[in-house]
């Protein structure tokens, strides 16, 4: 390897090396906005588990996991929202989910672990597969096929509105991207035929 070319190996290996030391430090300021905005808290132990879970089946490293939040009180987004996921920090809205399946519980956990998947270093998320055309959608589908539960999935399509509905909340999350039920019920059947069912269904 002549002169030139060890300088310039070295040169992009220091860039390169700066560059992921700077998404790291982004990363880092990013969770600890989120973590003010939407609550510090740790979630109860049941959420850690499904979180694990959801993590293994999904494939998130190890490195990148983190513990799940408590959904505050004082966020934005706790008189409407179930769980959310902000700069790849999960925060789950517990009262809201007790009152909810565990069927339930476990498919928002897999939703937002997915969300996760789909979060940059700037801490937007996007879809990973543009097919799917919003990343709420692919959250929802690929969560599902994830989750390998027909009766967690029948849970999810329950709580999603039909492709043919016109009432304000079903026309609301479907301008905001979310699976339709129909989309939801072919996963399941698909699931069911292959007797895919999780260890809480398995009981």
């Amino acid at each position: 390897m002549s002169y030139t070319k060890i300088i310039v190996h070295i040169f992009l290996t220091i860039c390169i090396s700066s560059l992921a030391q700077t998404s790291l430090y982004l990363n880092h300021e990013l969770q600890n906005q989120a973590l003010a905005r939407h609550g510090s808290q740790d979630a109860d132990q049941e959420y850690q588990e499904l979180a694990e879970e959801a993590f293994n089946d999904v494939g998130i490293p190890g490195e990148e996991r983190t513990t799940i939040k408590q959904l505050s009180p004082l966020s934005i987004d706790y008189t409407y929202a179930a769980a959310c996921t902000c700069a790849g920090q999960i925060f789950v809205n517990q009262p809201y989910l007790q009152q909810c399946s565990t069927a339930s519980r476990r498919m928002t956990m897999f939703h937002e672990v997915f969300h996760k998947l789909q979060t940059d270093a700037n801490g937007k998320i996007n879809c990973i597969n543009p097919t799917y055309q919003h990343p709420e959608k692919e959250a929802d589908l690929k969560g599902a096929l994830a989750g390998n539960c027909y009766k967690c999935t029948r849970a999810l399509a329950a709580a999603r509105p039909s492709k043919k509905s016109t009432t304000t909340k079903a026309l609301r999350e479907l301008a905001n991207g979310y699976a339709t039920r129909e989309e939801l019920l072919v996963i399941a059947a698909q699931q069911k035929a292959s007797g895919a069912l999780c260890k809480y269904h398995k009981k």
